[in-house]
C-alpha cells in the first residue's frame, strides 16, 4: 500500500513538474542559441518537408475517402463552414477521424469500467462500429451547427459594420474611407475578417465592395453581399445614401429578430409536447404498483 502511493506520488509530481515547467524561466545556453542562428538551409528545409502527425493523418483520410454519391453526405463537408469558421480541411479531417476513434473506443470504455467494478458486460463487436460512426457523424454535426451561428453573428455584425459605414458617409467620407474605417470600430472576428479582405483588396487595386462581395459569397452570408451592393452604387455614383445604408441595416435587425422569435416559438412548442409525455410517464409510474398489486393473486 505504502508503495503505491509513493509512485502515485512520484507521478503526480512529474505530472506537475511538466505542466508549470513551460512557464519558469530557463536559462539560455549561448553555445546552443549560436548553433541555431547558424543552422544549416538544407536542414531547414528538411525540416520543413516533415509534415506534422494532423497533416499525415487528415490528408491520408481526404485521399482515401469514397467517392460514392450515396456515402457523398457522410464523407463530405461544405467548404464555405469551414471558411468561416477558419478550419483547414486537413484538420477537419484528423480531428473528425480522432472523434470516429474516439466514439469506437467508447463501448471498450464501459466494459472496461464494468471490469473493475465487478460486473461483467458483454458488448457486440458491431458496437464498436456503431460508437464509430456515431463520433463521425456527431462533429460533422457539430462543425454544422458551428458554422450557422457563425453566420448569425456575422449578419448581426454586418448590421452592426453598416451602420458604422452609414454614419461615417454622413459625415462626408467616401465610400471607400467609409468602408475602411468602419471595419476598425471593434475587434471581433468578424470585423477582423471584414478589416483583412478590405486590406487585401487595398493593396491589390481593388475596390472594397468587391472584395466584401466576394467574402460574403464565400461564407454564404446574404447581408454581407447586400451590404457590398449598396456601397457599390454609393461609389460609382458618387452619392450620399445615408437613409438607404440606415434602412438596410434596420431591415437587417428587423429580419435577425424575425428569425429570432421564429426560434423561441419553435423552442417553446418543444417544450409543449414533452411536458405531456413526462406527466405520462408520472402517471404510470404511479399506478403500475397499484396495478400489479390489483392484478397478483391474494
Amino acid at each position: 500500500m505504502m508503495a503505491l502511493i509513493l509512485f502515485s506520488g512520484v507521478v503526480a509530481g512529474l505530472g506537475l513538474t511538466l505542466l508549470v515547467s513551460p512557464f519558469l524561466p530557463h536559462q539560455v545556453n549561448v553555445k546552443t542559441a549560436m548553433a541555431n542562428l547558424s543552422v544549416d538551409p538544407q536542414k531547414v528545409q528538411q525540416r520543413a518537408q516533415k509534415l506534422s502527425r494532423e497533416e499525415k493523418i487528415g490528408s491520408w483520410v481526404m485521399a482515401h475517402l469514397p467517392e460514392s454519391k450515396v456515402l457523398g453526405k457522410l464523407f463530405s463537408v461544405d467548404p464555405q463552414n469551414l471558411n468561416i469558421l477558419a478550419i483547414p480541411e486537413i484538420s477537419y479531417w484528423y480531428r473528425r477521424c480522432v472523434w470516429g476513434l474516439g466514439g469506437s473506443l467508447l463501448p471498450l470504455f464501459f466494459v472496461v469500467v464494468g471490469a473493475l467494478g465487478g460486473q461483467s458486460i458483454s458488448v457486440p463487436f458491431m458496437m464498436i462500429f456503431v460508437g464509430s460512426l456515431c463520433g463521425w457523424l456527431l462533429y460533422g454535426a457539430q462543425v454544422d451547427a458551428r458554422a450557422r451561428t457563425a453566420r448569425e453573428e456575422f449578419s448581426r455584425a454586418v448590421a452592426t459594420y453598416l451602420e458604422g459605414v452609414a454614419m461615417r458617409r454622413g459625415q462626408g467620407a467616401n465610400t471607400s474611407t467609409a468602408a475602411a474605417s468602419a471595419a476598425d470600430a471593434a475587434d471581433t472576428w468578424v470585423f477582423a475578417r471584414i478589416r483583412n479582405r478590405i486590406m487585401i483588396s487595398h493593396h491589390q487595386g481593388r475596390q472594397p465592395w468587391d472584395a466584401l462581395n466576394d467574402l460574403g459569397k464565400e461564407l454564404q452570408v446574404k447581408e454581407l453581399s447586400d451590404l457590398a451592393l449598396i456601397l457599390k452604387q454609393s461609389g460609382e455614383n458618387d452619392t450620399q445614401i445615408y437613409e438607404a445604408l440606415r434602412s438596410h441595416a434596420e431591415l437587417i435587425n428587423g429580419r435577425i429578430l424575425t428569425d429570432q422569435h421564429e426560434k423561441a416559438n419553435a423552442a417553446t412548442e418543444r417544450l409543449s409536447l414533452f411536458f405531456p409525455l413526462v406527466a405520462l410517464v408520472a402517471l404510470a409510474m404511479l399506478l403500475y404498483p397499484i396495478v400489479m398489486s390489483l392484478s397478483s393473486p391474494i
